[in-house]
């Protein structure tokens, strides 16, 4: 008696995207960053900051069509999209020197924990200009 074990595995693109990939941008403006991928049954989107010389700091995450900042960004960023339907967007308000910085996108996978970095343009290089300081000549 013979026995048949078929295994299949499809893996698929299991890449997250970030668009753009660098932006120089002015005080005050508000830049959004997209986040995209086509992994299957992952359900959150979690945002991350690296400043220079810095440890990545966690932001938030897109869980369904609800955005939800860390208590440190809130009013600071907006995040929207959907995770369920793969794509989402980072927001920064109001932008200042700070917000120069590396931010990376993940697809998260609740029920696993299974994570994917942005692994092809793999992260959003920021930077913001200063105004020039105004010196008035009396």
């Amino acid at each position: 008696q013979w026995h048949v074990l078929l295994c299949c595995t499809c893996t698929g693109d299991m890449t997250v995207h970030q668009k753009p990939h660098n932006l120089i941008i002015n005080y005050g403006e508000s830049p959004e960053i997209k986040c995209f991928h086509k992994i299957p049954d992952y359900d959150r989107l979690l945002w991350y900051k690296q400043s220079e010389s810095k440890e990545l700091t966690f932001m938030g995450n897109l869980l369904g069509d609800s955005g939800y900042p860390e208590k440190a960004f809130q009013n600071k960023i907006k995040i929207r999209g959907d995770a369920n339907k793969f794509h989402g967007s980072l927001t920064l308000i109001n932008s200042t020197s700070e917000n120069s910085a590396v931010y990376f996108c993940a697809a998260y996978h609740t029920v696993t924990l299974n994570l994917f970095l942005a692994y092809k343009n793999p992260l959003v290089r920021i930077i913001v200009y200063s105004p020039t300081p105004v010196i008035n000549h009396c």
